[in-house]
C-alpha cells in the first residue's frame, strides 16, 4: 500500500465530526491568536477536538501527523500576509475589484494587460532548491576536498535593476529595465521609481494597448496597483494635516473665500464643504481616459489578482539559469528583456486565467456591495499600505499548485 493510500485510509477512519472539530480547533486556538502550533500540543488537548464517534480513541502524535496531512495541512514556510483576508478595508477593496472585473467581463471582448514593477540583482536565487545536507553539516570538510559548502539562496549582491512591464495573454508587453547604478541594499525598490518616470512609461503602454485593441476590435483594460507614483494628483486638494499656508494658497488659487484673518480651523471647515472628487485629478487615470483605456486598480497585498506577479515569479526563478556571475548590469538588462520577449504565450495565458478565477467562488465579490470611486480606492489603499514594509510579496509559485517551468 502506498504512503498516500495509508494516509487516506487513516484519515477516513476518523469521523467527519472529528475532522471538522480538529480543523476549527487549530484555527481558533492557534492561527487566529498567532500561537505556535505543535503536534504535542494537539495531542495533549485531544479531548477538545475529538468527536463523539471517536471518543474511545487516543491518537498518538504519529497518527495526528498523518491525519493532518490527510486533511491538507502541511508543515511549510509560512506566508506573512494571511492577515490581509481578515482586514475589512482590504476585503472592501477586493470586493470592489472583483465586481468591476466581473462587470467588464460580462460585456465581453476584452484585451486585458496587467502592469507592475519589480527589482532584481544578479545574486538573486530561488529560496527553495536542492541542498546537500551533509555539506551544510560539515562545510569545512567539503571545502577542503574541493567541493562547496552547499547550495546558496544568494551568492552576492550586485547592482539593482528596476523592471516595469505588462503581462497579457500573449506574454510580456512593453518591458523596460532601469539600471540604478547602486548595489542592492535589501530595501524597498520604490525609491528608484518616481511618478514622472512611471507616467512617461505608462503613456507608451496606453498607446500600445489602444492600438492593439483597435486592430482586434476589443475593449482595452489595464490592471495596476496603488503604488504612490501610480496615483499622483494634479493640483491636489489639501487635507487637514497640511500647513495653513498650503490650505490658504489652494483656496485662493481656486477663487474661494479665504480671508487673511482665518485660522487653520476655519480653512479646514471650508475644505470639508468640498467634494475631493470634483478637484483631485489623478494624472494616470486622466491619461487612461485620453487613450480610451479602462484602468482598474488591484487591491493592496493581494498579488494573486495581478497576473504580472506570476510572471515576475517565473522570471526570478529563471534568473539562476539566465544570469552568469560575470554579468554586469548592462548584460543582465539585455538578458532579462530577451527572456521576457520570448516568454511563451501559453504560460502567460495560464497566469491570466488563474487570476481571472481567483476568489470568485469563495464569495469575495459579495463582501461589500458599495461601489468605490477612484478617489476612495486610492485613499483606502493609502491608509492600509505600510510604506515601511519592505518584505517581498510571497512567492506566488510557491503558494499555487501550478508549476510551470520556462
Amino acid at each position: 500500500m502506498t504512503r498516500k493510500a495509508i494516509q487516506d485510509r487513516l484519515t477516513a477512519s476518523f469521523t467527519s465530526e472529528t475532522r471538522e472539530k480538529l480543523r476549527r480547533f487549530i484555527h481558533r486556538e492557534y492561527f487566529a491568536v498567532h500561537k505556535r502550533l505543535s503536534l504535542k500540543q494537539v495531542k495533549q488537548r485531544t479531548e477538545e477536538w475529538i468527536g463523539e464517534g471517536d471518543k474511545d480513541r487516543d491518537p498518538s502524535i504519529s497518527v495526528i501527523r498523518v491525519l493532518l496531512h490527510g486533511m491538507e495541512f502541511s508543515f511549510v514556510k509560512l506566508q506573512s500576509r494571511t492577515h490581509v483576508y481578515m482586514d475589512p478595508g482590504l476585503c472592501k477593496l477586493q470586493a470592489n475589484f472583483l465586481r468591476i472585473m466581473k462587470e467588464l467581463r460580462t460585456q465581453g471582448n476584452l484585451m486585458i494587460w496587467s502592469c507592475d514593477e519589480t527589482w532584481v540583482h544578479k545574486g538573486m536565487r530561488p529560496r527553495i532548491g536542492w541542498q546537500d545536507m551533509r555539506a551544510v553539516k560539515q562545510p569545512l570538510t567539503f571545502l577542503k576536498n574541493g567541493l562547496t559548502a552547499g547550495n546558496s539562496a544568494q551568492w552576492k549582491k550586485g547592482e539593482r535593476l528596476v523592471i516595469v512591464a505588462c503581462l497579457s495573454y500573449e506574454g510580456f508587453r512593453c518591458p523596460k529595465v532601469w539600471r540604478t547604478g547602486r548595489v542592492d541594499d535589501g530595501g524597498d525598490y520604490h525609491a528608484e521609481m518616481n511618478a514622472e518616470e512611471f507616467e512617461n512609461y505608462i503613456e507608451t503602454v496606453f498607446i500600445a494597448l489602444r492600438d492593439e485593441a483597435q486592430k482586434e476590435k476589443k475593449t482595452p483594460v489595464l490592471q495596476m496597483d496603488n503604488a504612490k507614483y501610480h496615483s499622483r494628483v494634479r493640483d491636489k486638494m489639501p487635507c487637514q494635516n497640511d500647513r495653513k499656508e498650503v490650505m490658504s494658497k489652494w483656496l485662493k488659487d481656486h477663487k474661494m473665500p479665504c480671508p487673511d484673518s482665518w485660522k487653520k480651523k476655519e480653512m479646514i471647515e471650508a475644505l470639508k464643504q468640498l467634494d475631493r472628487r470634483d478637484y483631485n485629478v489623478y494624472i494616470v487615470d486622466e491619461m487612461a481616459k485620453k487613450y480610451g483605456i479602462t484602468l482598474v486598480r488591484t487591491p493592496p497585498y493581494m498579488a494573486e489578482y495581478a497576473p504580472i506577479e506570476y510572471g515576475w515569479s517565473s522570471m526570478k526563478k529563471a534568473m539562476a539559469d539566465v544570469i552568469d556571475t560575470t554579468d554586469d548590469g548592462a548584460v543582465i538588462r539585455t538578458k532579462l528583456i530577451d527572456w521576457m520577449l520570448k516568454f511563451p504565450a501559453n504560460t502567460a495565458s495560464q497566469y491570466m486565467e488563474k487570476c481571472k478565477r481567483s476568489r470568485i467562488d469563495e464569495g469575495g465579490i459579495s463582501f461589500d456591495p458599495r461601489q468605490l470611486t477612484v478617489e476612495e480606492v486610492v485613499e483606502e489603499a493609502d491608509a492600509l499600505i505600510d510604506d515601511d514594509d519592505d518584505d517581498e510579496v510571497f512567492d506566488l509559485e510557491e503558494m499555487s499548485e501550478m508549476s510551470v517551468e520556462f
